[in-house]
């Protein structure tokens, strides 16, 4: 009859359990970063000009969300007009709705009123999708660094 004793499991497993923790925290971090960092950069780098404020202030990330041994967190842009500063729009014309003219100032300064006008259209600067990269390139370097942390508590 063989008998085989092993000794230290104990310390295994707890070694284990701590790593399992750190793994999932390390990754709830590097979610929150992605996201954060994917937000300063779609803010950052917007060619469009925000008049108000409201278009670069509303954009925000989400706080991370555990759900079933995944973590996730959104870069949100609320705004409806948003997608159109993301991919522009197409040259339109634009009529009154509740009034007989349309009332704008010209670029000079001075009052004009016109029943109709021909909007030229805009070019989107594809500020979601530097987001996305941005994002994406900060996770992978987070998840990378929080590997090797791991990785060297092992040996």
């Amino acid at each position: 009859m063989l008998t085989v004793t092993i000794e230290g499991l104990e310390d295994v497993s707890r070694k284990w359990a701590n790593s399992v923790r750190e793994i999932h925290d390390g990754a709830t971090e590097a979610v929150i970063r992605a996201a954060d960092a994917g937000v300063e950069e779609g803010k950052r780098s917007a060619t469009w000009t925000d008049r108000t404020g409201a278009a670069r202030r509303t954009i925000k990330a989400t706080r991370a969300v555990s759900i079933f041994h995944s973590v996730h967190a959104d870069m949100v842009a609320p705004l409806f007009y948003h997608r159109y500063l993301d991919a522009g729009t197409r040259p339109h014309e634009i009529l009154p709705v509740r009034a007989r003219f349309l009332r704008f100032h010209a670029r000079d300064g001075t009052l004009v009123f016109a029943k109709r006008v021909w909007h030229p259209g805009t070019k989107g600067d594809g500020f979601a999708g530097k987001m996305y990269f941005n994002a994406q390139r900060v996770l992978r370097a987070e998840l990378e660094a929080m590997a090797a942390r791991v990785c060297a508590k092992w040996g």
